[in-house]
């Protein structure tokens, strides 16, 4: 299986997902997003913060089980952290296998175990209204 596992700090970058699965023959893509709206109010900013050695290895560990699960040909799994702004992209999860279901049930595995399993912590900053005022909070 070809991997791509990244942990920066810089903007991901879509082409990069594009350019790793190129020719490949059934694929499958999930990109999250930071959308600035919460339960609670506007939502500004995410500051994620991970134990990078250990994220990085757990990282692995979801695409491995992946592919001993679905017979993946090709898995990408890129994570931003530090302070991520409104709109941008936190996540791009790519999967190839030989059918498109594999691909597919590859993404949802795994972004069930990123949420189970994933050491990261975030700190969520949002605009709060009050009277008129809109003031920041975290």
């Amino acid at each position: 299986m070809a991997l791509s596992i990244k942990i920066t700090d810089k903007p991901l970058q879509p082409d990069a997902c594009s350019k790793f699965l190129n020719q490949s023959k059934s694929t499958f893509i999930c990109q999250s997003t930071l959308l600035n709206s919460s339960q609670r109010d506007k939502v500004i900013q995410l500051d994620f913060k991970e134990f990078e050695h250990e994220a990085f290895l757990q990282l692995h560990k979801i695409a491995d089980a992946a592919n001993r699960k679905f017979k993946i040909s090709k898995a990408l799994i890129h994570h931003r952290i530090g302070t991520i702004e409104s709109n941008q992209p936190i996540l791009m999860i790519a999967f190839s296998a030989n059918d498109r279901s594999q691909a597919n049930q590859a993404c949802q595995y795994a972004i069930k175990k990123l949420s189970e399993f994933f050491p990261m912590w975030k700190d969520e900053n949002w605009e709060i209204q009050e009277q008129g005022r809109v003031a920041q909070a975290s």
